[in-house]
């Protein structure tokens, strides 16, 4: 993987709060930020506006690609959300990571701003995303789709319920289901989070289904990898985790366990680095 996720904002003005209206017919005729009310005025509204500016929808993009979107909220603070779309998922075993990134506002005026959303995976042939404005207790989301080459990703569904959300700042572990294409002689787990080394793989066995089979998360955005070994092959699933980039702090330890007996753990490290 590369770089762990940066993010970028870029002020390009702002929409005052008295400017003078401006007639409409929809929304649309409106500046960013702005709705069309039913007297056919433009006004501003808290919750604001979201518009997908690059790439251009319907672009090729590769492996990796940065997003642009530009925003328009008045409120102290907002927040940007960008995922795999709900509808033009792509292909189900290449990994999205989801990202949310924090903009700073005005409560008395519009402030329109500019949000790059770096490294932002593809998904295959044909895939969208979703960017979501949260604003002023509310929501608007704006929708891109693009082409890219297959991923080469496959042999597995993972089962979730659509409700769930996880977010490994918070999170010690995440239940992993999932339905293989074939009967795998061998099935194992790995972490990579972004921008760093994958963790060893853990392996759960063979079959046709993992059932609510806990696995412990790494720190900050990261994939879940699924690797199962069949008659046709190898073959690897993923999945993209969100969360805050851990801080540098040398060395970072985890212990897990799940039992239905309470226990001791112990844990013994030497670590040769006096700085870490």
């Amino acid at each position: 993987m590369t770089a762990a996720i940066k993010i970028a904002v870029a002020f390009l003005g702002f929409t005052a709060a008295g400017c003078p209206a401006i007639e409409c017919v929809k929304t649309a005729d409106c500046l960013l930020g702005f709705d069309c009310s039913v007297e056919g005025t433009c006004v501003s509204t808290p919750q604001g506006e979201i518009r997908w500016i690059a790439p251009a929808p319907g672009s090729v993009v590769g492996p990796r690609f940065d997003g642009v979107v530009e925003i328009s909220f008045r409120a102290p603070s907002a927040s940007v959300t960008v995922n795999r779309d709900f509808l033009d998922v792509g292909e189900p075993c290449a990994p999205f990571v989801p990202t949310t990134v924090d903009v700073a506002g005005d409560l008395d005026q519009a402030l329109v701003q500019r949000v790059i959303l770096p490294g932002l995976f593809a998904l295959g042939p044909q895939f969208g995303v979703t960017a979501t404005l949260n604003a002023a207790g509310g929501a608007r989301s704006v929708r891109a789709s693009f082409t890219s080459e297959p991923t080469g990703y496959g042999g597995a569904r993972f089962v979730l319920p659509e409700d769930t959300v996880v977010d490994a700042s918070t999170a010690l572990s995440v239940p992993v289901s999932a339905v293989l294409d074939q009967a795998a002689a061998r099935a194992q787990v790995s972490m990579e989070p972004i921008g760093s080394q994958p963790t060893p793989r853990q392996v759960l066995g063979g079959g046709r289904e993992l059932a609510e089979v806990r696995v412990p998360l790494a720190r900050g955005p990261q994939i879940l990898w699924l690797d199962t070994e069949d008659d046709q092959g190898s073959h690897r699933c993923g999945f993209g985790i969100s969360g805050d980039s851990p801080p540098m702090t040398g060395v970072e330890l985890g212990l897990f366990f799940e039992g239905t007996e309470a226990g001791q753990l112990d844990m013994h490290v030497q670590v040769d680095d006096e700085a870490a």
